[in-house]
Parts: structure tokens; sequence; C-alpha cells
């Protein structure tokens, strides 16, 4: 299932702020955690010491439960300045066959792509 919701490019600048830098150890940190439910998606940022979170309503039919754990890297959000609109596109986790006829993650990294003021970055979410 592929996810599309906006976001204005004034929360994505601030987020960004609140985000950690180069963490090595915990590179989880390293870019804005999302949190999709059925009417409203979280948009959250920490370097461990502070926090920051942003609720942006979208409708998003297609879950069922929240999905968790999607962390969008710093490298795709540089461009992004305060004034605008973001196209965040979240497309399937990628599955192998386990050998059973049953689909299974290969990694929790999703593709993402980001539009704004025309530009397309694409690229995978924090495994």
């Amino acid at each position: 299932m592929e996810i599309k919701l906006t976001v204005r490019a004034e929360a994505i600048a601030v987020l960004k702020l609140f985000a950690a830098n180069k963490d090595a150890l915990r590179g989880y940190l390293n870019g804005i955690n999302l949190e999709i439910g059925r009417k409203e998606t979280r948009l959250v940022a920490t370097d461990g010491s502070m926090l920051e979170c942003f609720r942006v309503e979208s409708e998003q039919p297609d879950v069922d439960a929240p999905l968790t754990d999607i962390i969008i890297p710093n490298d795709l959000l540089k461009a992004i300045k305060p004034s605008g609109l973001v196209e965040i596109t979240i497309g399937e986790q990628e599955t192998k066959d386990n050998g059973n006829g049953e689909k299974v993650p290969v990694s929790n990294a999703r593709p993402v792509t980001l539009t704004y003021a025309g530009l397309s970055m694409s690229g995978k979410t924090v495994d």
C-alpha cells in the first residue's frame, strides 16, 4: 500500500531543527519519524534531549493499525525551506517469499519520495 500525504514545509523546517545530526550510535534519530494512522499522521523529531511533534490530518483508509517507525532521513530533507507544501509518498515495504508462500519483510526500510518546489527527492526510510 502506497501512502501519500501533504505537509506544510514550515513543519518540516522546524522539525529539522530538533532532529539529531550525524548521531552515529543512534542513527534512527537522524531524521523525522512518521506515525501514520487512519485520520492523522504524527511527525516527530528528537536529538535525544529535546523533542518536537506535529500532527497532520490525513485520511488513510487503507491503514488498519498505525504504521510506526517510518523515519525520513535528514539527507532527503535538506532542500526544504519554511514555505510551501511538501508531498510525501511512502511506498510499500520490500518483501520476499519465505518458502511457505508467505511474504515477509526484507527490512523496515520503505521507498520514499518528497516533492517540494518542483523538485523530487527519492530515497529510503531508515531501516
